[in-house]
Order: structure tokens, then C-alpha cells, then sequence
């Protein structure tokens, strides 16, 4: 994978070969989205591609936590890029009342 970042846009290249999208309902339990665990788990070759599948980039955890909230929780730059430029809604309050901003700012 290779990831550069000029004018705060991320160039992605996939390495040749098929990602695995098993699982793109999330787990089995319903209590995150396969994109969620992509951004907790740092997939980040794995999050263009779930990002042009995804129904919903705002779907929530049991925590009201949104992808973009997840992404700001664990500090990971270029998840939170991604899925704002995918359209993610920055806005989108959790449980507690956080926006992703918010967290971002607070943690990191």
C-alpha cells in the first residue's frame, strides 16, 4: 500500500490482490458496521473500498458512535480524511453528545 499526502489529499494504491469484503454487514451481533471495525482495526487499504459499497458512512454502535467518531476516538488522520471526503457527517452527535470534532480535539 502506498499513501502520500500532497495538497491534503490521500493517494491510496491497493496492493494486486482482492481484499476480503466477507463480513461487510459488520459483526455478527449487529453492534458495528464492517466499516467500523475497518476504521478500529486501521484497515486503511480496506476503507476506499467499503466506502464506495457503504449504504450508510453514519450508521451507529450501541454508543451512537459513527465511523468518523471511531476514527477520531482511535486518532487515525487518515481514516477521518477518508470519511469526510466520503461524505461522513462531521455533525453527528454520539450518545454522550460528542461530535467527532470534538473527540478529535479533546484526545488528540
Amino acid at each position: 500500500m502506498h499513501l502520500d499526502f500532497e495538497d491534503d489529499t490521500a493517494d491510496i494504491r491497493l496492493p494486486h490482490r482482492r481484499a476480503r469484503l466477507d463480513g461487510i454487514a459488520g459483526d455478527p451481533d449487529g453492534n458495528v458496521s464492517r466499516l467500523h471495525r475497518a476504521v478500529l482495526d486501521g484497515e486503511y487499504a480496506l476503507l476506499p473500498v467499503l466506502l464506495r459499497v457503504c449504504s450508510n458512512l453514519d450508521a451507529t454502535n450501541a454508543d451512537g458512535d459513527t465511523a468518523l467518531h471511531l476514527a477520531a476516538r482511535v486518532g487515525s488522520k487518515i481514516s477521518y480524511r477518508l470519511l469526510l471526503q466520503a461524505g461522513a457527517n462531521a455533525e453527528a452527535r454520539n450518545a454522550h453528545g460528542e461530535t467527532p470534532d470534538d473527540i478529535m480535539n479533546i484526545e488528540h
